[in-house]
Parts: C-alpha cells; structure tokens; sequence
C-alpha cells in the first residue's frame, strides 16, 4: 500500500516518530520507474499525451452528450459503457504507474480497446456524429494498446 501512495522518505520518518504511520510501511519503495523502461520507437513524445487525451475527453464528453439526450433504454446502455469505459481507463493507470504491471495493464487495456469500438458502435446507432466522435479515442487506445504490448514484450 506504502509504495501506492508514493510517500517520501522524509514524510514516513515523521510520521513513524509521531507515531502516527505502521512501520511495515517503511521499507524502501522498488526502483521502478516510467522513464527507465525500453520503450518502442514508435511512442510519441511526452508533451502529445496530455493535449491528445484531453481532446480525447472533450469529444468523449460531447458525444456522450449527445447520446444522453436521448433518453431511452439505448442511451442507457451507452451510458453504462461509458462507466465501464470510465473504470477501465483508470484501472489502467493504476495498474501500470501504481502497481508497476504493464502486463496488468495491458489486460485491461484490451478490455479497454472491446468496450470503446463497442461504444463507437452503440453511440453511433443512436446519434451518427457520437459515434464518429469516438473514433480518435478507439484509435489512440489502438496506439496505447500497441506500446503497452511493446513495453510488456521489452521489458
């Protein structure tokens, strides 16, 4: 749990003299991070993700708009993979930066890449354009997908 929180040395030792932190949690954290893992030639920069996801979640936001408004048993199930597509997406995260397992991540990350082209479908049956506006998404997981597999495979 300790190596989850990514507390720092300074603040465990504080807070074990205050008596206010278990001691198991104390031991050293593993060394792994991002930066030092092989990653494939084909990743992009650093600086694209942030700008990438958030016109990703822009347009996840309008097409989930769009599809909410109308309001029947369709739009419910779009919205119920939306949720799962919501969990999966951070249960990513935390699989691979958190818990150090890219092959957890990449596990989910599939799941992930099923409930998105199955979103793409289903919005795309209730309103053309929501379904349209899924597309980047499906196609940057393909591309996350792929380094993930890459990082598992490398590493």
């Amino acid at each position: 749990m300790c190596d989850l929180l990514r507390i720092n040395r300074s603040t465990i030792n504080r807070w074990q003299a205050q008596g206010k932190f278990p001691a198991a949690c104390s031991e050293r954290p593993k060394l792994w991070r991002y930066d030092t893992l092989k990653k494939p030639w084909f990743q992009p920069p650093g600086w694209v993700f942030s700008p990438a996801w958030t016109v990703i979640f822009a347009l996840l936001a309008v097409a989930t708009w769009q599809v909410a408004q109308r309001g029947d048993a369709a739009a419910r199930t779009a919205l119920w993979l939306y949720g799962v597509q919501l969990v999966l997406n951070v249960a990513w995260s935390l699989f691979f930066f958190a818990l150090q397992n890219p092959a957890w991540a990449l596990a989910d990350v599939i799941v992930l890449d099923a409930v998105v082209v199955t979103m793409v479908v289903v919005y795309g049956r209730i309103h053309r354009a929501a379904g349209w506006l899924l597309v980047p998404y499906a196609v940057w997981l393909g591309l996350a997908t792929a380094i993930n597999i890459w990082i598992v495979v490398h590493n």
